[in-house]
């Protein structure tokens, strides 16, 4: 006679919480596996699938168009993009930067500074200044700042930014002005033939820039309402000196979907039998004093190499994490075309994880999916085009002539070496 089984529910509970474990032991084993994976080709760029996230920024907006204020959490921001129109203004607006009123501790400011022929608002790193500013057209702005950081401490120039006398959102509460820097000269070498590291000095030129979103889930210029009539605008000092030039409210900027970029481009050729690379360390501008050459010896390919003598032939690593933080390379193309660019990279600091850069040509994001390009974890060093999901290269738009190409750090970071930078046709 057969024993009829119990039903345990103790041992059954057991059952289910093994069977779990086993389940989440065997997820975490194959993320593990799949990240040491290499030949990955493509940077799987796309385009972020909430371009503002939640925080204070997408509740402004939405009061601006229209959303009642106890309401905001009932809206979607996808179904409220579907209906959301601002009044997009035609006619840029110019500030009178010169007409500016420093507040009573603003004692360094100065009204009539003078750098190659140009007359800007000199702001020391204490107090505020207004400016007003008479809009003819009320409506959503972006904010274009014309500026010079003079010599100062080293440290980046922050700003608190107030529109009428309030900051508009929680971005506005500080917003960095980037020095540059660069290597002083050429590497030289020690008696003994290794690379001495180069000294990092200040690079003061003027910069034109719309006021964005560092972290990249942003893809288009902070967007500001101005009502009809006068306005005030406002920097506070929170951080280093700052020589303003120009302040533009212009239209609204929004960055293009790959699908629109390349259409707008469909005329451009795409460059043949065309190949460039770049040494990494050979950088020409970067956004730290940190951000200086490295010497690595895990890979024979890395150039200038030695198997003794140290030599310099990276950029980037554990010190290129902060976010905003950029590196800046050159290019001298042929004629003006379509070129895919490639980056010969590893991120080996978190397995399973990537390391999340904004590509920037001539200073300027060219298409949504750019500013979400993605260094996945890798023991090796991979030959990383940017590219989609899908392993599709994208392709650039370059001038004849020199143009600049840039990597910026985002949310999503963890550093990485760059050995060098290749434009690569088919």
């Amino acid at each position: 006679m057969k024993k009829k089984l119990k039903y345990n529910p103790k041992i059954a509970g057991k059952v289910v919480l093994v069977v779990i474990l086993l389940g989440l032991v065997a997820l975490l084993v194959n993320g593990i596996v799949k990240s040491y994976q290499s030949g990955r080709i493509t940077s799987n760029s796309k385009q972020l699938a909430l371009e503002i996230p939640d925080g204070s920024y997408q509740d402004y907006l939405k009061i601006q168009a229209g959303v009642n204020e106890n309401r905001l959490d009932e809206f979607d921001l996808k179904d409220y993009w579907k209906y959301l129109n601002f009044p997009n203004p035609s006619t840029p607006v110019n500030v009178d930067i010169l007409n500016g009123v420093a507040s009573e501790d603003g004692i360094d400011f100065d009204n009539n500074y003078q750098y190659a022929g140009k007359t800007g608002y000199y702001t020391g790193s204490e107090g505020t200044v207004t400016w007003e500013v008479n809009v003819a057209e009320a409506g959503m702005y972006c904010l274009l700042v014309d500026y010079y950081l003079p010599k100062g401490g080293g440290s980046n120039a922050e700003r608190q930014i107030y529109i009428n006398g309030t900051v508009p959102f929680s971005n506005f509460d500080t917003v960095t002005f980037y020095r540059l820097w660069h290597d002083k000269e050429e590497t030289k070498q020690d008696i003994n033939g290794n690379d001495l590291k180069p000294a990092q000095v200040e690079i003061f030129k003027e910069r034109t820039e719309y006021l964005i979103d560092d972290t990249g889930f942003i893809s288009n210029p902070y967007l500001v309402y101005f009502h009809e009539g006068v306005n005030t605008i406002s920097f506070l000092s929170l951080r280093e000196n700052l020589v303003i030039f120009g302040i533009e409210l212009t239209s609204i900027q929004e960055t293009p979907s790959y699908e629109d970029y390349i259409t707008t481009h469909k005329d451009d050729k795409k460059v043949q039998d065309f190949s460039q690379k770049i040494e990494a360390q050979d950088s020409v501008e970067r956004s730290s004093p940190t951000l200086y050459p490295l010497a690595d010896r895990t890979s024979a390919l890395n150039t200038p190499s030695d198997p003794v003598k140290t030599k310099y032939n990276t950029i980037g690593g554990t010190r290129w994490s902060t976010v905003g933080d950029w590196i800046t390379w050159e290019m001298d193309v042929p004629e003006s075309g379509l070129y895919q660019i490639s980056f010969r990279a590893k991120q080996n600091l978190s397995r399973g994880l990537f390391t999340g850069r904004k590509v920037l040509i001539n200073g300027e994001v060219p298409f949504k999916e750019a500013n979400n390009a993605r260094f996945y974890y890798s023991s090796k060093y991979q030959v990383i085009t940017i590219g989609d999901t899908n392993g599709e290269y994208y392709y650039f738009y370059l001038e004849k002539g020199k143009n600049t190409v840039s990597l910026q750090a985002t949310i999503g970071d963890y550093g990485e070496l760059i050995s060098d930078v290749q434009k690569v046709v088919d």
